[in-house]
């Protein structure tokens, strides 16, 4: 996807004084405080909007109506964000964000690709991206390590809906929201994945604990 951005600006909290006049990249003391999402609700794509009901109230966990199994997270789709943050407990971020939807001096576009367009139409796309650090911010001071990571994600997409095997069909704009927290492995892509497939080796060998393992 390509979609317009920008990021939070606070003129002088900067952390590089190198390039005068650039403000990107602002680093924030402290924990962001993420809102809680604003759901876009399906709904007819061709008429206009009626005043919904409330789609993910009700708690569905049979094993044949499974679709809301917790009515907290599907009415908040950034509650996992703000339970991140709360453990985390970053001292300072950086914010950007990006969207297809118009901004000052800008028009979102989409470009759906042809698997996607046999099945539906993406017609919107926006992002939130926080980079998080455990380190206290300082001006002038070091720079912090940011070694987490949290979005969220929303695109929204027309489909074709039918419930009489095809014979008639309703277009409807549904919401599909994606958000995670992840967290910088030390050292290269590839050691990460390795210690993530295989685990931390035993370094000892059973005589001397320590006399194997590299400092």
């Amino acid at each position: 996807m390509l979609a317009l951005g920008n990021v939070d600006l606070n003129a002088g909290d900067q952390f590089d004084d190198s390039l005068p006049g650039v403000t990107a990249n602002t680093i924030f003391s402290g924990a962001p405080n993420i809102p809680d999402a604003l759901v876009p609700y399906p709904d007819p794509a061709d008429n206009a909007t009626a005043p919904f009901q409330d789609v993910y109230a009700d708690l569905l966990n049979q094993a044949n109506d499974y679709e809301n199994p917790n009515p907290i997270w599907t009415r908040n789709p950034t509650r996992p964000l703000q339970l991140a943050i709360d453990k985390i407990q970053p001292k300072c971020h950086i914010h950007w964000k990006v969207t297809t939807l118009s901004l000052l001096g800008g028009e979102g576009k989409v470009t759906n690709v042809p698997f996607e367009h046999r099945k539906a139409d993406v017609t919107a796309y926006w992002a939130d991206y926080w980079l998080l650090s455990q380190d206290e911010f300082k001006k002038g001071g070091k720079e912090p390590y940011f070694n987490y990571l949290a979005y969220t994600q929303t695109i929204i997409m027309v489909m074709e809906v039918s419930a009489d095997n095809g014979k008639t069909s309703k277009r409807f704009r549904f919401p599909h929201i994606t958000c995670n927290t992840v967290k910088k492995v030390p050292g290269t892509p590839t050691e990460g994945r390795e210690k993530f497939e295989h685990g931390t080796p035993n370094c000892s060998d059973g005589k001397n604990p320590d006399s194997a393992c590299p400092q």
